[in-house]
């Protein structure tokens, strides 16, 4: 996929990703990003949605070089 195409999938995986909320400055509130993944957790439902957040945080490790 081209880097200027948004799928619904990317565009949840940005969403879920915590670090948008824990960075100085911050992307979003804290409030906000609950807010958002509590949507996405009712629309998805629990497994799909934390099978998704599980790939993101495995990317967010990689990206901060967290060893398993």
């Amino acid at each position: 996929m081209p880097r200027d195409e948004w799928s619904e999938d990317s565009v949840a995986s940005i969403l879920m990703n915590p670090l948008y909320c824990l960075v100085e400055p911050a992307v979003v509130s804290e409030d906000q990003w609950i807010k958002a993944n509590a949507k996405m957790i009712r629309e998805m439902g629990e497994e799909s949605y934390l099978a998704t957040l599980l790939t993101v945080l495995r990317g967010v490790r990689e990206f901060v070089g967290v060893q398993s």
